[in-house]
């Protein structure tokens, strides 16, 4: 299932890690057993229970905070953060709305409702969102993450790069940033500077998953395998459940003629990515991804589908364009694949395989 690359930000707000939870946990049950109507533990056990993936349970708790204080803002943010780990995003949205309404100035609240929109591909509501996270607190590290790698997504790589640069200046240790920076690097072309900034990204946090997957990727466009095999085995260990890692991987088997492995691998893709679409219907991304795996299964009518989902979805995504573009040229259809390669540069103009996917259909001058 797709994964914001800002989990772990989210994540280390909590109050402890997963070794100190349990004892932690027994010290609140006592603290709730004696103070029934004390909110803030019940907010923390919530915390407990949502590092342990129990999100029940940390519902069940800030439910019950709610009852207690119902005008208590913290308690809808902590709420939201538990829906968004479920991928339960319109209820995050209702519940971040909801403590915006109640402290009108929650800095946080705004950031994490213009992340949700992000994670739904909702360009406008997402920056206006942070952008009023931003005039609150003008050094708002995760803020500015967040805003970047919306605009990366739309494209927008001047207005990406401006906001990392100054992620990065804010605080100049944090892993994510240089992720996020490598990502833009990506699109640009300028694999080199990609990698210096990932191989920083890792060695700030060698758990961050989002470089490793995204430094295979570089690795394989190099034709460098085996590297970037060994990236994906670590994102493996890392979180076994994120499609993209087997979509990456698949394609490296497939280079290598070892198709048993690849057809695994895009089977397991195709099946994480069916769950992540029954979560969240509305992420163009996915369709996306599944499209571009059944491209290389040669399926191309469920290729066309999901991609025309995706462009439906998001009709200024650039990828979505190139991928039916190839989907085209393999049935036969070239004057649309010409015309969704072009619409894919439009949009892109440093995509660089459209138009080499355009030069070999298109004749020579």
């Amino acid at each position: 299932m797709k994964k914001s690359i800002f989990t772990a930000l989210i994540l280390g707000l909590l109050i402890c890690s997963q070794a100190a939870a349990q004892s932690s946990l027994l010290e609140l049950n006592e603290a709730i057993r004696l103070f029934p109507n004390d909110v803030n533990n019940y907010i923390y056990r919530a915390k407990i229970y949502l590092i342990q993936g129990q999100f029940d349970l940390a519902t069940r708790d800030l439910n019950e905070a709610i009852k207690l204080e119902p005008e208590n803002p913290w308690v809808y943010v902590e709420r939201g953060l538990i829906y968004r780990a479920e991928r339960k995003y319109n209820s995050a949205i209702r519940d971040y709305n909801e403590a915006i309404r109640l402290s009108s100035n929650y800095t946080f609240a705004y950031a994490a409702l213009g992340e949700i929109y992000h994670l739904q591909g909702q360009l406008d509501p997402a920056i206006e969102n942070l952008n009023q996270a931003i005039r609150l607190d003008p050094n708002f590290l995760w803020a500015y993450q967040v805003r970047s790698d919306v605009y990366r997504m739309h494209c927008q790589f001047d207005y990406a790069l401006r906001d990392i640069n100054e992620a990065i200046r804010i605080y100049p240790n944090n892993s994510y940033s240089y992720s996020i920076r490598g990502g833009i690097n990506r699109e640009l072309n300028q694999l080199d500077s990609a990698v210096l900034d990932l191989n920083e990204s890792i060695r700030l946090d060698r758990t961050n998953i989002y470089a490793n997957i995204m430094r295979a990727e570089i690795f394989m466009i190099q034709g460098l395998y085996d590297m970037a095999i060994m990236d994906l085995y670590e994102a493996v260990k890392l979180d076994p459940g994120l499609p993209h890692i087997y979509q990456i991987r698949a394609e490296i088997y497939q280079k290598l003629n070892r198709h048993d492995l690849a057809l695994s691998d895009f089977e397991m893709n195709i099946r994480l990515i069916a769950e992540a679409i029954r979560l969240n219907p509305d992420y163009y991304w996915n369709y996306s991804y599944r499209g571009r795996a059944f491209l290389l299964l040669e399926q191309y009518e469920l290729a066309l589908r999901d991609v025309n989902e995706a462009i439906r979805l998001n009709p200024n995504h650039a990828w979505s364009y190139f991928f039916r573009g190839q989907i085209y040229k393999q049935l036969g259809n070239i004057d649309q694949a010409v015309l969704d390669l072009q619409r894919a540069l439009n949009l892109n103009p440093h995509l660089e395989l459209a138009g080499k996917e355009l030069e070999e259909i298109l004749p020579a001058p």
